[in-house]
């Protein structure tokens, strides 16, 4: 709720950003950073739109995605890159889109998507090129970047009683590859590239 605090770990010197709209409506609320191909620029989601921050000359500069001529309460929980001038953003209740980093415009994806609505509560690409879409009643998506094609992974989860209504929280791709995710109330996962299903992961005590 109160913007970014960057941490100098040489002197210990953590410094704060604070983020306003030009009508000076509050835009703390910020739900994940991407870095930009530029040095010094970062793309952040929050309650408010997208921000484009230099951190150099701290400027900043809002992009709300409008529907029907408004912007939605939330632009969402996350921020993948797409490629070097465009950006995945997922919605909270709106679904996916494209931003593109150099005229400034969102493109809902549609693609092969069931919901179009889906509340995407996470985005991960990748080694292999694939977006995985993590959402808060419909388990995990993932979308073949090269060909489109969509695999929907709500019934690939051993331990399915425990998976309650699919709820996807984080989705991380550790160093050997291997995919992480995390869920709300059902415990922990690790994706099997070989029997192409997620495996329920028992933490011990």
């Amino acid at each position: 709720f109160n913007g970014v605090h960057k941490l100098d770990g040489r002197v210990g010197c953590i410094q704060h950003y604070s983020f306003r709209d030009k009508n000076s409506r509050s835009n703390n609320f910020v739900w994940s950073i991407v870095p930009d191909s530029n040095l010094g620029e970062y793309w952040l989601s929050t309650e408010k739109g997208l921000v484009q921050f230099n951190r150099l000359i701290k400027e900043t500069e809002m992009y709300p995605i409008l529907l029907e001529g408004r912007a939605p309460f939330s632009i969402g929980s996350t921020i993948e890159k797409m490629g070097k001038d465009s950006l995945w953003v997922g919605t909270g209740g709106y679904g996916l889109y494209q931003f593109s980093c150099q005229n400034k415009r969102f493109s809902k994806y549609h693609g092969m998507l069931s919901d179009s609505n889906h509340e995407i509560t996470g985005l991960l690409k990748d080694s292999f090129g694939n977006l995985w879409i993590g959402t808060m009643n419909d388990g995990i998506i993932k979308l073949n970047s090269r060909t489109a094609k969509i695999t929907y992974y709500l019934n690939k989860f051993k331990h399915l009683d425990k998976l309650a209504k699919g709820s996807i929280m984080p989705i991380f791709e550790g160093k050997q590859k291997k995919l992480w995710v995390g869920t709300y109330g059902a415990g922990f996962y690790r994706y099997d590239r070989h029997s192409d299903q997620f495996i329920y992961v028992k933490i011990l005590k």
